[in-house]
């Protein structure tokens, strides 16, 4: 089970290498496309939205009834693009900061979450887990990818 402090460690990190990385892109970088598909400027769109929209899921997952998979009813894709398509109009300097400021914030929720939130079992993926883990994974692990793609969109 990932452990709390871990977790918020990982979400500043994340806060700080969109700051750098975000720092390093000149304006065409930004339209470049990334290995998803989206460009950088988009990248940094989506990952915005999963800092706004982490503790929404979180406490949905946790309240799921034992053995549903939560995830099974959303179409990930049709949100991911709803809310890109929502920050379209942001520079790109204003979507680095709503990283910077929504992984800040993030990792506040959880250094204040009741631990029986971070220990509740879910369901996001192929097997139930810990919501530690999934913050762990779906949602550090997730943001360092995308910067990742967007560091090295072509």
């Amino acid at each position: 089970m990932a452990e709390r402090e871990d977790i918020v460690r990982g979400l500043e990190f994340v806060a700080a290498e969109a700051r750098r990385v975000g720092s390093l892109f000149s304006d065409a970088h930004w339209a470049r496309t990334a290995s998803g598909g989206w460009t950088a400027k988009q990248v940094f769109a989506h990952l915005a939205a999963t800092a706004e929209l982490a503790p929404r899921f979180a406490a949905m997952l946790a309240q799921a009834p034992a053995g549903s998979n939560p995830r099974a009813g959303l179409d990930i894709d049709a949100i991911n693009a709803q809310t890109v398509a929502a920050r379209e109009g942001k520079t790109a300097r204003e979507l680095v900061d709503d990283v910077v400021n929504g992984y800040t914030s993030l990792a506040e929720f959880v250094r204040g979450a009741p631990q029986e939130l971070l220990d509740a079992r879910a369901q996001f993926g192929a097997e139930p887990t810990a919501l530690s883990d999934i913050m762990a994974t779906n949602v550090v692990l997730h943001a360092l990818h995308h910067l990742y793609e967007a560091a090295t969109a072509t």
